[in-house]
C-alpha cells in the first residue's frame, strides 16, 4: 500500500514504525516471560495479548467515549444528537491535542487521519443528512481549513461544487 494514497484506511509512516516495534516488543515481552516464569505456565502464551488489550483499548476508550457515542447515535437514528457528541469529542481532543497527535501511543492507533479531523467530517456528513447544505458546506470549509491535507473534506467541496455549477449535474 502506497503511504500518500487516498484509501479507506490511511496509515502514518510514524505509525506503521510503531506497529512494527509494538508487535516486536510484545515478541520479545513472550519470550522474556517464559524464561522468567516457564514455557509450561498455563496464561504465560495469553501475556502479551493482554498487554495489548489492556493498553491499547483502555485509554481509546476512555479518549474517544463521545466520538463512539455520537457514532451511535447516528446509527440509532438521531443526527442532532450525534452532532452534539461529536462536537463534544471535537473540543476534548482540541483541549487535549498531544492524546491525538500521539495516538499511536496514547490509543495504539495507526490510522493517518485523526480523530479530531474525523469529528469535523462526521459533523459535516450528519449536518448533510439534515438536508443542511449550508452548514455541511461550512463544516467541510472548516476541515480543509484546520486540516489542509485532508482528501475527504476536498473531494467533498469539490463535489459539492460541481453539483452547483449550472449545467454540471
Amino acid at each position: 500500500m502506497a503511504f500518500n494514497q487516498p484509501t479507506i484506511f490511511q496509515i502514518s509512516r510514524a505509525g506503521f514504525f510503531f506497529l512494527l516495534v509494538f508487535v516486536a516488543g510484545l515478541m520479545a515481552l513472550s519470550g522474556f516471560l517464559a524464561s522468567k516464569v516457564g514455557p509450561d505456565h498455563p496464561f504465560l502464551p495469553l501475556t502479551p495479548y493482554l498487554a495489548y488489550i489492556v493498553l491499547g483499548f483502555g485509554p481509546r476508550k476512555l479518549f474517544t467515549k463521545h466520538h463512539r457515542r455520537g457514532c451511535r447515535a447516528f446509527h440509532q437514528g438521531d443526527p442532532e444528537a450525534a452532532i452534539a457528541h461529536m462536537e463534544a469529542s471535537y473540543a476534548f481532543l482540541q483541549r487535549h491535542a498531544w492524546i491525538d497527535r500521539f495516538r499511536f501511543l496514547t490509543m495504539l492507533s495507526v490510522s493517518a487521519m485523526s480523530y479530531r479531523e474525523l469529528a469535523l467530517l462526521n459533523i459535516a456528513f450528519f449536518q448533510t443528512q439534515l438536508g443542511r447544505k449550508d452548514e455541511a458546506t461550512a463544516a467541510y470549509h472548516r476541515v480543509v481549513a484546520e486540516f489542509p491535507g485532508s482528501l475527504v473534506g476536498k473531494q467533498t467541496l469539490k463535489m459539492i461544487e460541481t453539483f452547483e455549477t449550472p449545467g454540471t449535474a
